[in-house]
């Protein structure tokens, strides 16, 4: 699941594993060959 601003959002399978790939990486860029 996935909430913002008190609200869940509804993600495709897709959307979702970029967030998770995005969230380990926080703070450092990631290239777009691991994306």
């Amino acid at each position: 699941q996935v909430w913002m601003g008190g609200e869940e959002l509804i993600l495709t399978p897709k959307e979702y594993a970029l967030l998770s790939r995005l969230m380990l990486k926080a703070g450092s860029p990631v290239h777009r060959e691991i994306l």
